[in-house]
């Protein structure tokens, strides 16, 4: 009985399906992450590029300030639109989205020192400059004040603004200088991003290749020369990837399954074996059957009928004795008598010799090889053999009647023929599918009725190529010799094309 399947049990620790997610996972980070880093730091840089040139303009417009207090006060309603224009041109600036969008926001803003020093700068400016510009335009802006009044007037708002605008300028620049730091310091981030992100992603983007190469195509390469192998009936082959994955479970299964299919295969091997054998056995009592029935068939075609001619010579002598007949009359046929028994003694070894023949477990070309040798070595002729179908497989039944038939022409050759060379050839012609069998020598030839009394050899070889659904035709050649050739189609052949 065949064994049944052994179920397979096997738990997967870390799948191929994880592996390949995590990895392109960690690629598709790694690419946000410095994708994103990237365009998040090149937008602040840009706007704190911005930042620097407001804040920068700051600077500029602190002067501004302070050169148009110093004009003409004569022009009072010229440097009057004028402060106010650069009043509001420095509120725009300090209060642009561009330099608020860079301070820092959240619990405890206000305490970092970007955002400490831009509020010190707007509150300065809100608190003191901002005041001092308003009173010098309101009185600028009085009718009643004289021309030393408004000089007066000038002198002390210029100086009490000049008084301040160092240190406040001197903010500005420090504003500026920590708005440069700060985009020098997103800039360097960015580059550490890039230095790690860009490295870690080449790592995963060449273990992918590898992953793939290793944990894929190589099992995948294994299981294929398995399963090629399993074609072939080769079932030693075991999978050498077994790892905690898809295809490790997998080649676990090829495993069993290649185990499972030798031990059936070995006890299928051993059931063919023995019904081989059995068949073997079949063929050669069904053959050993024939082969009585064969020689039953001339005992009674030869030597029956032998032995009645005989019986019936005896009795005629009987009666020529009681006649008192000459013995001049007698020797005659008492020796064509004596001719018969000796006739019938020759046949019955052949019959006996024909009976012993066995097929040799060596094959059809071993057993005619033997035949040939040895009939050469009981007479001059030189014979030889040319086996031209080697490989062929003939049935039990024809080995042993190509066997008689070779035997019986060979054995005509060297006792009738008188040749001095002998050619057995033993061919397949593929257009018709017949195996041909020629046995041809260079002796006497035949005569044109090569049957004489008493002998069956030529009868019984027609008779075996017939049970072989063939024809045997024996031609005397146009020079010298005879010719035998026996066509039929191989029975192996024909089970096959049925």
């Amino acid at each position: 009985m065949s064994k049944s399947p052994t179920p397979i049990q096997y738990t997967q620790k870390f799948s191929l399906l994880k592996q390949t997610g995590i990895l392109l996972t960690i690629i598709s980070l790694l690419a946000v992450i410095g994708i994103g880093s990237s365009t998040i730091i090149i937008e602040t840089t840009q706007g704190a590029t911005s930042a620097v040139n407001i804040a920068g303009s700051l600077r500029m417009y602190a002067y501004k300030i302070a050169s148009h207090m110093g004009q003409d006060q004569y022009k009072r309603e010229i440097v009057i639109d004028k402060l106010e224009v650069l009043i509001h041109q420095f509120d725009n600036r300090l209060s642009h989205p561009n330099l608020v969008h860079i301070l820092a926001e959240g619990e405890n803003s206000r305490e970092l020192p970007l955002n400490l020093l831009y509020y010190s700068i707007a509150g300065q400016w809100e608190s003191e400059f901002k005041p001092i510009l308003t009173h010098y335009i309101e009185e600028l802006g009085n009718d009643d004040l004289n021309e030393d009044q408004l000089k007066d007037l000038q002198l002390k708002h210029q100086k009490e603004y000049l008084s301040l605008v160092d240190h406040f300028i001197f903010n500005i620049t420090n504003l500026v200088t920590l708005i440069e730091e700060n985009t020098e310091t997103r800039i360097q981030l960015l580059r550490d991003i890039e230095y790690i992100a860009l490295p870690l992603l080449l790592l995963a983007i060449l273990a992918t290749p590898l992953l793939l190469y290793f944990r894929i195509l190589l099992p995948l390469r294994d299981l294929l020369e398995i399963s090629q192998l399993v074609r072939q009936h080769e079932f030693s082959r075991q999978a050498h990837y077994l790892r905690k994955d898809e295809l490790g479970e997998v080649g676990h299964a090829f495993n069993l399954m290649t185990t499972d299919l030798s031990a059936t295969y070995a006890e299928l091997e051993d059931k063919v074996i023995e019904r081989t054998n059995d068949l073997i056995q079949e063929a050669n009592r069904i053959t050993m059957l024939e082969e009585r029935s064969n020689i039953a068939q001339e005992l009674h075609d030869s030597i029956a009928q032998s032995v009645f001619y005989m019986r019936m010579q005896i009795s005629r002598i009987k009666t020529l004795c009681r006649r008192q007949t000459p013995l001049d009359e007698l020797i005659p046929i008492i020796e064509e008598l004596s001719q018969s028994n000796d006739d019938n003694n020759k046949q019955l070894r052949e019959l006996i010799s024909t009976f012993r023949i066995e097929v040799n477990p060596a094959g059809l070309t071993v057993a005619l090889e033997d035949i040939i040798k040895r009939y050469s070595e009981r007479g001059d002729t030189d014979l030889k053999f040319e086996n031209r179908v080697p490989e062929f497989k003939f049935s039990h039944n024809e080995e042993v009647h190509l066997i008689q038939i070779t035997q019986e022409a060979v054995s005509n050759i060297i006792k009738h023929a008188n040749a001095q060379q002998g050619v057995i050839t033993l061919k397949h012609d593929r257009e018709s599918n017949k195996i041909i069998l020629t046995i041809r020598d260079d002796g006497v030839g035949i005569p044109e009725n090569p049957e004489r009394p008493n002998h069956f050899g030529l009868k019984t070889m027609q008779e075996r190529g017939e049970s072989m659904h063939g024809k045997i035709k024996i031609v005397a050649l146009p020079t010298r010799g005879t010719k035998l050739t026996l066509k039929f189609h191989p029975a192996l052949t024909q089970e096959a094309e049925l």
